[in-house]
């Protein structure tokens, strides 16, 4: 049983774990590593180039060039991060980036010398869009269906996204006078017909009807499939080059390794496996993929947050398949971590630390409920600025007043991620001093 610093024994010690901690060992866990490495991909597969390795395929001169968390990693491990490939497994799994939409329409916000790219700002900023122009922008009549792009202002960004998805509309459009009745008013707009498969007549002589559930089983289905590309990336860029780093002693684990508070329970919102490939012992400690792992072919989450459309009174089911809890339930990720939150001590009092987790207001659900269950916080922060983002982000999840009362009760601490090494006692004395 673990000892608390103030010396109140706590059942257990839990471990909330984000991406910052792959990041951490120069790892290319970041969504713009999977776009650029994918991008080399392809154009190894269209030029017909064999892929063999990891080392390969990250040592290419454009990618070294395009993508810095490459090159740092390679200086890190002086050429040893490596695995072998499987060039027609490597074919097979990436070879639909070449005209999966998602990709195509990410790909092309990597900007030289800003390589940050948010998918689940970008996938809410799509699928707004998307809901926008099918419950707006749709005239249906006996001759056909079609989609209306307003020529003003006010319509460039919907225009700019759904052009990127021209799947279920003919690009070139005519000019229409048309005007909507629900809400919208334009001069003109860019009038685009519907492709015959998404219009369906549900009675002879009747309006035609854009088949709207198919258009999104559509968009969620390319989605899916970028998932499954982003799962595997992380398998063979990742998983199995640390695996072999860690086998052959030539990677330093000691971040944690000095820690006698080892967590006993780990929720981990990473795909990876590289805290258990680390520090692990078997089933120790016991790990909770919250957004699904990277074994067997498994489903990983992907999407966006729940907002106040999935209220009771208003929820619209239309895109709930794009929501993180819906996935979540629907691929079956979270439930060994509530089974163990209400089958277990977990659920009566611990001591939670976060390692690594920016704490975005898209995993609300979990660290609510992880924060409100816990006797103390402490979150580990690798700069004054990511602090700030800590702050930012619990104020938005749990508001001024309770954020206020977490404090107040000495609830709430945040340490600079180089107290990490620290043995207990010394921690112990920084941690009671913190303000």
């Amino acid at each position: 049983m673990a000892k608390h610093p103030s010396g109140v024994k706590t059942a257990m010690n839990v471990l909330i774990v984000g991406n910052g901690f792959d990041i951490n060992y120069k790892f290319p866990t970041q969504y713009s590593d999977f776009l650029h490495v994918v991008n080399t991909l392809l154009s190894f597969i269209i030029e017909g180039k064999p892929i063999l390795s990891v080392s390969q395929v990250f040592n290419d001169t454009e990618l070294q060039e395009s993508d810095k968390t490459i090159r740092t990693l390679l200086a890190t491990y002086k050429g040893k991060y490596d695995a072998d490939l499987d060039a027609n497994d490597i074919t097979t799994a990436f070879s639909g980036a070449m005209t999966n939409e998602w990709f195509q329409y990410l790909q092309a916000k990597l900007i030289p010398g800003n390589d940050w790219v948010d998918f689940e700002r970008e996938i809410k900023i799509v699928v707004e869009q998307f809901s926008l122009a099918l419950d707006n922008l749709i005239e249906e009549n006996t001759s056909g269906v079609y989609l209306h792009f307003p020529a003003n202002k006010s319509g460039i960004l919907l225009q700019h996204v759904c052009m990127q998805f021209p799947f279920f509309f003919m690009k070139e459009g005519v000019q229409s006078g048309f005007v909507t009745d629900k809400g919208f008013s334009y001069d003109h707009t860019s009038r685009h017909a519907i492709i015959p498969d998404y219009v369906e007549r549900p009675f002879d002589k009747a309006p035609m009807q854009l088949n709207k559930a198919k258009v999104v089983d559509y968009l969620f289905g390319k989605l899916q499939e970028l998932s499954h590309m982003l799962r595997d990336y992380l398998n063979w860029f990742v998983d199995m080059p640390v695996s072999n780093l860690k086998s052959a002693g030539l990677i330093n684990d000691s971040l944690l390794q000095t820690w006698p508070w080892t967590a006993t329970q780990v929720i981990s919102f990473n795909y990876t496996h590289t805290l258990k490939e680390l520090y692990g012992k078997g089933d120790t400690p016991k790990t909770h993929y919250i957004h699904g792992e990277i074994d067997n072919n498994s489903e990983i989450v992907l999407g966006v947050d729940s907002d106040e459309n999935d209220e009771v009174q208003t929820i619209n089911t239309t895109f709930v398949q794009f929501k993180k809890f819906f996935q979540r339930a629907d691929y079956g990720t979270d439930l060994s971590y509530l089974n163990y939150m209400n089958y277990s001590s977990f659920s009566l009092s611990y001591d939670l630390y976060v390692i690594g987790h920016s704490l975005d207001v898209t995993d609300r659900e979990i660290i609510s409920e992880t924060f409100s269950r816990a006797k103390r916080i402490c979150i580990f922060y690798h700069s004054d600025d990511a602090r700030k983002k800590h702050v930012r982000n619990l104020v938005h999840i749990f508001g001024k007043d309770e954020f206020e009362s977490l404090r107040k009760k000495n609830k709430l601490r945040f340490v600079t991620q180089k107290n990490l090494s620290m043995d207990w006692k010394s921690f112990q004395s920084v941690y009671d001093n913190l303000q």
